[in-house]
């Protein structure tokens, strides 16, 4: 919250003159936190590109669900454009796999040069 901007006054007054108002934005804090750090678990364990995937599939199911419980005229644009998304997305982590099994069979080749040289 900008302190300088003087919302953070803003923020003060209307928490205290409005406790459910308070009580969401606590909880809005609360859940934001975990959902970054659930997501920077993500990141850290299976690498950016996966990240990117598994929210956009949650976006993705967020958007199938809105149409199941709110039903709305429905287009195929919807569909191609979540098949260039996700294709596209799985393309780039396809080629990142390549190129980390690419390296590893690189640094396995030189250790093993490495090792007959030694002999």
């Amino acid at each position: 919250i900008g302190a300088g901007s003087g919302q953070t006054v803003t923020l003060v007054r209307f928490a205290s003159t409005n406790l459910t108002g308070a009580i969401f934005l606590v909880l809005y804090t609360i859940v934001a936190y975990l959902a970054i750090s659930c997501h920077m678990r993500v990141v850290k364990h299976y690498g950016s590109v996966i990240a990117v995937l598994v929210g956009n599939v949650r976006k993705a199911g967020t958007i199938i669900l809105s149409f199941l419980l709110f039903p709305k005229p429905f287009s195929m644009l919807y569909v191609y454009g979540s098949v260039l998304v996700l294709g596209g997305l799985s393309a780039v982590a396809y080629v990142k796999d390549l190129k980390r099994k690419a390296k590893a069979m690189l640094a396995e080749q030189h250790h093993l040069e490495g090792q007959e040289m030694s002999k």
